[in-house]
């Protein structure tokens, strides 16, 4: 295994190899090893398994990255796991399916045991009235026989259905149950899993920093970094103190009185001379990307601000 490892080392000259992993796992040592959670990885795995590229590592910075990293690299993410998971949902799945029949079957068979109970109910009633009848009028005696003997006849199919209708809900109920318990052992060995999968991502995640810390870190705070986004050209030029920044006012529209012009000419000039200052702080810095777009903006509002001198001279 050590071996094997070996020859899947990263090649990241600052990094400990794989050999000196497994070296580490087999020397005897006076202190008792601390515990590892079932399962755990062995040293001896992760060396093998924590052998990563430049490239990889500089995707560490990122859990979710360094997740699907993790992934890639551990065989058992490519057949153990997916294939427990899979068996856990889909016998997850046929619970819910079967306990979604069971309580369809179980409203059928508490409709079906209340038409029994109405026609035996009818049945009665019906008898009732022809006794009724019969006692103020003789001729209505034999519509009297008849549903006594029909009564008499169908009563005990009735009733016979009618307890097989309430052992069957009683049944279904009981699955029903069962079936609830079964889903609720299946939920929870699903989120087992997950928890046992993040457990060994996290105890590779350790393992991959303590084996390149400082590519690890480089790229964490490579992650942290602020991405600059696109801006316009003014927003976009870098001031030495952001307070002090002055954006090159706009040349008026209209004529403006002469307090007024003479006001927005002195700070179209303070605005410019405080733009040919910062591009003197870019060249001394050598910032070309600054200088350049320091540059562009002197170009285009020094037009502007002699034509402002003209209009005032």
């Amino acid at each position: 295994a050590a071996a094997a490892a070996a020859a899947a080392a990263a090649p990241v000259s600052s990094a400990a190899g794989p050999a000196e992993l497994a070296a580490a796992d087999a020397q005897p040592s006076s202190r008792s090893p601390a515990a590892q959670p079932a399962g755990a990885a062995s040293l001896a795995w992760l060396a093998a398994t924590t052998a990563l590229t430049e490239d990889e590592l500089g995707m560490m910075g990122s859990k979710s990255k360094a997740y699907q990293l993790f992934l890639a690299h551990d065989p058992r993410a490519s057949d153990i796991w997916p294939s427990d998971l899979q068996a856990v949902r889909q016998d997850r799945r046929q619970r819910m399916e079967e306990a979604r029949a069971c309580g369809e079957e179980i409203e059928r068979t508490k409709d079906a045991t209340r038409k029994v109970q109405e026609a035996l109910a009818s049945l009665k009633d019906k008898l009732r009235q022809a006794e009724a009848e019969a006692a103020v009028d003789p001729s209505a005696a034999q519509r009297a026989g008849k549903l006594k003997e029909l009564l008499a006849s169908e009563e005990p199919r009735l009733v016979q259905l009618f307890d097989e209708k309430r052992q069957r809900y009683e049944l279904d109920f009981s699955r029903l149950k069962e079936l609830r318990r079964e889903i609720s052992h299946l939920e929870h060995a699903e989120k087992k899993l997950e928890t046992t999968v993040q457990a060994e991502f996290e105890h590779w995640h350790r393992a991959v920093s303590q084996r390149y810390p400082e590519a690890v870190k480089a790229a964490e705070e490579a992650e942290a970094r602020p991405t600059v986004a696109a801006s316009p050209l003014v927003s976009a030029v870098p001031a030495a103190d952001p307070t002090a920044a002055v954006a090159p006012p706009a040349v008026p529209a209209r004529p403006a009185a002469a307090g007024e012009a003479s006001d927005a000419l002195a700070t179209a000039e303070a605005a410019l001379a405080n733009l040919r200052q910062r591009l003197a702080e870019a060249r001394l810095s050598g910032d070309e990307k600054r200088q350049s777009m320091l540059a562009q903006l002197l170009a285009a509002e020094e037009p502007r601000l002699a034509a402002l001198r003209a209009k005032q001279g």
